[in-house]
C-alpha cells in the first residue's frame, strides 16, 4: 500500500470496518471476498477504515481526488 498522509478519497466507500488497526484494515482490504478492494481511508480518531473499489491509479479515468483531512490517512494498493 502507498500511504498518503492526512488525505481521504472524495467518493463514497463500498464498506467500512469499525474499531480496527491500520494493519487489520490492510489485511481486510487484501483478502476482501465481496469485492476487489483497491484502497482504504483510515481515520485515526475513530479507528475506522473505509474501503474502496477505486485507488489512485483510477484518477485518470474518473473524477477522483484526495481531500485534506487531519484525522485520516489514505492507503492505495499498488495494483
Amino acid at each position: 500500500f502507498k500511504l498518503v498522509s492526512e488525505r481521504k478519497l472524495n467518493i463514497n466507500p463500498t464498506t467500512k470496518l469499525l474499531n480496527a488497526s491500520v494493519q487489520a484494515c490492510a489485511a481486510q482490504c487484501t483478502y476482501m471476498d465481496s469485492f476487489i478492494c483497491r484502497s482504504f481511508d483510515y481515520f485515526t480518531d475513530t479507528n475506522t477504515c473505509y474501503f474502496y473499489k477505486e485507488n489512485l491509479k483510477d484518477k485518470i479515468h474518473i473524477n477522483l481526488n484526495l481531500v485534506e483531512n487531519k484525522n485520516c490517512n489514505h492507503y492505495s494498493r499498488k495494483i
